[in-house]
């Protein structure tokens, strides 16, 4: 069951996760995004861990009540690891680039 659990979270995390997004007045890289179910609900307390490569600075968020998540790299390089981890999902990562 897990592993079918892991297949949709992972599926909605890609589909929903959104792209890093550059506030030019302020150069702050702003990561967003939600975690949904296999039922499309809102996942709560998931950890989002994002890790900038060139610096290798990591800052880390979790999930609301609506399964949002919103992380700031002021100055950011614009590419990013992105974590996600919970009790009973299998930990996921990948990539995300500014575009």
């Amino acid at each position: 069951m897990i592993s079918r659990r892991f297949f949709f979270l992972f599926a909605l995390l890609c589909a929903s996760a959104a792209a890093p997004q550059l506030t030019r007045a302020q150069e702050t890289d702003v990561i967003r995004g939600q975690v949904t179910g296999p039922d499309s609900a809102a996942i709560q307390g998931v950890t989002v861990t994002v890790t900038s490569l060139s610096g290798n600075v990591s800052r880390t968020a979790r999930t609301d009540s609506r399964g949002r998540f919103t992380v700031t790299f002021p100055g950011g390089d614009g590419d990013y690891m992105v974590s996600f981890a919970m009790l009973g999902y299998a930990a996921k990562r990948f990539e995300v680039k500014r575009s």
